[in-house]
């Protein structure tokens, strides 16, 4: 009996076209590539294997990210928006353009998830089959690390750009949120992510969340739909910062899964150091 992995986090509204995948690029470059080398008439096709095969053993890990805002350096604030399982890699770009307005001065960056859902969507990890309970924790585990580490280079140009790791917050949406959760409390012990955002967080139910203890104290709002049916753990999971000595607020709306309005409205104010929400119910 094989078991497999619950990456459900909703699936986030289309966005624009996927840009820069290549399909099997090492194989295929790397196919052609001697005989492009042989004749002159091939030259081009050499150098376009060159430039592929490059990216297959040097870029590929790196992820594809939308930029919304001023380029980052000394001095100016970031924030990373992550999006849910499933959906494009581009869809908070219109969350982000909506923020700048408010916050023209902040960086917003949107990455887009490593792996393939279906045609067009993104996710963090892949959907993952085991024969076990225990092999499909331990795939997922890595999955999990390696995409974290992925998001870690993203946070680290920003720092090597001048910002202080105190002025950059990570939020996301559905499985996003809980990716979020995992990049902020399992960072390096020299770099205190500002604040974290988890909305309508959830996905990955085989992993325990990661301690929120032995962190300097961030600021966390966490929010939820009262009428969501995809996931409910948002108060369990604002519980757990609280818990760890995170300073939470919470955000209850009317609503299912989704960002509403009364959640975009929040968020550029809790970007600019701002009370909202609640403290958290018990």
């Amino acid at each position: 009996m094989l078991c497999r992995a619950n990456l459900e986090g909703g699936t986030d509204a289309p966005g624009a076209t996927l840009r820069g995948l290549v399909s099997n690029p090492g194989a295929r470059a790397c196919a052609f590539l001697g005989q492009g080398i042989m004749n002159r008439a091939g030259l081009w096709l050499a150098v376009g294997g060159l430039v592929i095969c490059g990216w297959w053993f040097f870029g590929r890990d790196a992820l594809s990210v939308e930029r919304v805002g001023p380029r980052p350096r000394s001095g100016s604030k970031v924030v990373l928006l992550l999006h849910g399982y499933g959906a494009r890699g581009d869809d908070l770009v219109p969350v982000a353009r909506g923020l700048s307005t408010s916050l023209p001065d902040v960086t917003f960056l949107i990455p887009a998830g490593p792996s393939r859902v279906g045609v067009f969507g993104r996710s963090w990890i892949p959907d993952l089959r085991a024969p076990s309970a225990e092999a499909l924790v331990k795939l997922e585990t890595d999955e999990v690390s390696a995409s974290v580490a992925k998001l870690w280079k993203v946070i680290d140009a920003a720092r090597h750009a001048g910002v202080a790791c105190q002025d950059i917050s990570i939020g996301g949406f559905s499985l996003g949120g809980r990716m979020a959760i995992q990049v902020a409390l399992t960072g390096p012990s020299d770099c205190q992510l500002g604040a974290l955002i988890v909305m309508s967080g959830g996905g990955l139910q085989e992993l325990q969340l990661p301690p929120a203890e032995g962190h300097e104290r961030m600021r966390a709002l966490v929010s939820q739909g009262t009428n969501d049916p995809v996931t409910s753990q948002g108060l369990a999971i604002a519980h757990h910062l609280a818990a760890g000595g995170q300073d939470v607020r919470w955000l209850s709306f009317s609503g299912a899964h989704e960002i509403p309005s009364a959640v975009r409205a929040a968020l550029p104010k809790f970007l600019a150091g701002e009370e909202v929400g609640e403290a958290v119910p018990p």
